[in-house]
């Protein structure tokens, strides 16, 4: 929604430039438009990138994980109901 009242704003602001021949403008503040998010989602990647491929930077917790899901050193794969059985 803000995105949209922003854009209705900018819109609205470089409309007059039209009369006074400055219709480059409104190309130029696209081009700056598509660098600004551009670098948001740049930055956006950045910071969710170990969660978003499961990255655990601790290995402590990773081996103590894997200990947990295997058990008693064998790998419980399927649905619970079918690994109650082994």
């Amino acid at each position: 929604m803000t995105d949209a009242a922003f854009c209705g704003r900018v819109m609205f602001g470089l409309r007059p430039l039209g009369v006074f021949g400055g219709l480059w403008l409104s190309t130029l503040a696209g081009i700056i438009g598509a660098f600004v998010i551009a670098s948001w989602s740049r930055g956006l990647i950045r910071d969710t990138d170990g969660i978003l491929l499961d990255i655990n930077p601790d290995l402590r917790v990773t081996l103590e994980l894997r200990t947990t899901i295997r058990g008693r050193g064998r790998p419980r794969l399927g649905p619970p109901c079918l690994a109650a059985g082994t």
